[in-house]
């Protein structure tokens, strides 16, 4: 198996984009949108019939032309049978992009996942911060308005939180199959960057 590092993040904490930055500097693979992309083909299904069950974000525009997050049923809400469907496709994509080479992989109880399977060469991180700066990121990165904000921070949070304690049996902000928790309200995009491909080196480095 490929080293694997696992991101799991709070919404606006900018853990996605940390993660793709990780991957890039690493030279590792990127999964968040293949995962559901392949999952797709394999159900037959189309990808947007599956986003709302992958806690993906679907951003739209208003008429007015700003942008909103769609959400109709993320994962911890909805159509449980569908959710476990999915996530069982998703859980073996996860394993076989592992067992092909060196990845990235955003969400989905990933640490959980492969901290179980007891694989070793595996890092763990998850990225927070606090209310405010992801209310900020939120407006300036995603350009919701400050009511919008507001409300996908409430409901991703939520969605993210009850989808990991199904998986897990665990808080989503517990730190037992986290290596590193890394908080972003200080630290500089690229340092933080750095700092995880830095650790992460070390670890795989030592088996």
């Amino acid at each position: 198996m490929g080293n694997v590092i696992t991101f799991s993040r709070q919404f606006g904490s900018l853990g996605r984009p940390l993660a793709q930055k990780v991957a890039e500097k690493m030279g590792y693979k990127f999964l968040d949108p293949e995962i559901i992309e392949q999952a797709a083909k394999r159900m037959g299904k189309d990808v947007e019939e599956l986003l709302a069950y992958d806690n993906q974000m679907v951003i739209k525009n208003h008429l007015d032309g700003s942008k909103y997050i769609s959400m109709a049923s993320p994962l911890g809400f909805g159509d449980a049978a569908k959710q476990a469907k999915l996530y069982k496709i998703e859980t073996e994509i996860m394993y076989e992009e592992a067992e092909k080479g060196d990845c990235v992989i955003v969400g989905r109880a990933a640490d959980y996942l492969f901290s179980k399977a007891g694989k070793k060469n595996v890092f763990r991180v998850h990225v927070t911060a606090p209310y405010e700066f992801r209310y900020e990121q939120s407006i300036s990165t995603l350009e919701l308005t400050r009511v919008e904000a507001t409300e996908h921070i409430h409901i991703i949070d939520k969605a993210r939180a009850g989808f990991y304690k199904n998986v897990t049996g665990e808080d989503f902000n517990s730190p037992l199959y986290r290596d590193v928790i890394l908080n972003m309200e200080y630290i500089d995009f690229d340092d933080a960057a750095d700092l995880i491909c830095g650790l992460a080196t070390k670890r795989f480095s030592v088996g």
